[in-house]
């Protein structure tokens, strides 16, 4: 980290860091920032270092390679090598190191690339987009895709599962719930007619070209650092559809809040605009169309449809509360926020529905 080949540690702190479901997911005991001095050549300098803590757990995570919540994903990333070189102004944080701990727990030390608490413009976000489009065209033009069998094979078919016991007891579902939700009754039918035609709109994501996506680029996985974007948290690595990457940087991000749903129309836009330009500069010279359905396709289907299995989320307290921690803001407002986006994310799906047969 420093540099040196010798150097003494004169004082550390350590702090958790907080903002995300890793450890609700995927166990561990969570992420921290590591921070001291040490002596190098006669002269104190400071240092910090994140360390990331997985660790299996009953109940928390996969044991599926496959599974989008795999607990040992991350693990197998950093240890591959995979992160070292990748294309385009994408990179990710140095990995110093992955210790194997008792009772398969892991440590994985991870460079420091500062909190990420900056406010991002809507052309920040453009920037960002056209750096994962890099990364993403880098394998469609001719970059071997890994055929490691622990990446994930995208989210969006995996959550529509993980969803399916809610939305086919949709009504009954909500007749029941504790609390208010976002849905309104118009939205419910569009809903259920999307979910109708899931099998559609997977078949044609299917089709589309293939990529190496790291899943859940959004605003608070990533990090503005001169001409390059870092990002953070590779848990769910995997193979996706050509556009499926940009679905976290509009759509979690506006579920985490980064962003007003005023903005939607203006951050999806520069989105899509700058992920395309991206393609561009890793030398992918396909028909534009099947990235825009791509994304709109799967922006409906794990936006639109299946966030609606994050209901139980939001519904007890049991579980609210983790919501509210990891987004930062009270439950009524974060439900306020999901009904806001509704409407956009199922136009995405009859837009998809409409593009099948041009593309």
């Amino acid at each position: 980290m420093l540099g040196v080949s010798e150097a003494e540690v004169l004082s550390w702190t350590t702090a958790a860091l907080s903002g995300g479901y890793a450890s609700d997911t995927v166990g561990g005991s969570g992420t921290f920032r590591v921070a001291g001095t040490a002596k190098v050549h006669d002269q104190c300098v400071s240092w910090s270092v994140i360390l990331k803590t997985l660790g299996h757990r009953d109940g928390v995570g996969s044991e599926d390679p496959q599974a989008w919540n795999y607990w040992k994903r991350e693990i197998s990333v950093h240890q591959s090598g995979l992160l070292v070189d990748l294309p385009g102004q994408l990179s990710a944080p140095r990995c110093f190191g992955v210790v194997g701990r008792l009772d398969e727990v892991y440590w994985i030390w991870l460079e420091d690339v500062g909190d990420g608490s900056n406010e991002w413009s809507i052309s920040d976000y453009g920037r960002a987009a056209r750096h994962l489009g890099q990364f993403n065209g880098a394998y469609l033009a001719g970059r071997p895709v890994p055929e490691y069998a622990w990446l994930t094979r995208g989210r969006v078919k995996s959550w529509l599962i993980d969803a399916q016991p809610i939305i086919e007891n949709l009504n009954q579902f909500l007749r029941g719930a504790k609390r208010p939700h976002w849905l309104t009754e118009p939205q419910i039918k569009r809903l259920l007619a999307i979910w109708a035609r899931r099998e559609t709109l997977l078949q044609a994501l299917d089709r589309l070209p293939r990529t190496l996506c790291h899943h859940d680029a959004f605003r608070r996985n990533l990090f503005a650092q001169q001409e390059r974007t870092v990002a953070i948290d590779w848990q769910i690595l995997g193979t996706g559809a050509i556009g499926e990457e940009m679905v976290p940087l509009v759509g979690i991000t506006l579920q985490f809040m980064n962003m007003a749903p005023a903005k939607l129309q203006a951050l999806e836009e520069t989105v899509l605009d700058g992920y395309v330009a991206g393609l561009r500069d890793a030398g992918w010279q396909g028909d534009e169309r099947l990235a825009r359905f791509g994304y709109a396709a799967s922006a409906a289907l794990f936006i639109g449809v299946a966030t609606v299995g994050c209901w139980p989320s939001v519904a007890h307290e049991s579980r609210y509360k983790l919501a509210e921690k990891a987004i930062g803001h009270p439950i009524a407002d974060i439900i306020a926020n999901f009904g806001a986006l509704q409407d956009h994310f199922l136009d995405l799906g009859d837009k998809a529905l409409a593009m099948i047969g041009t593309i």
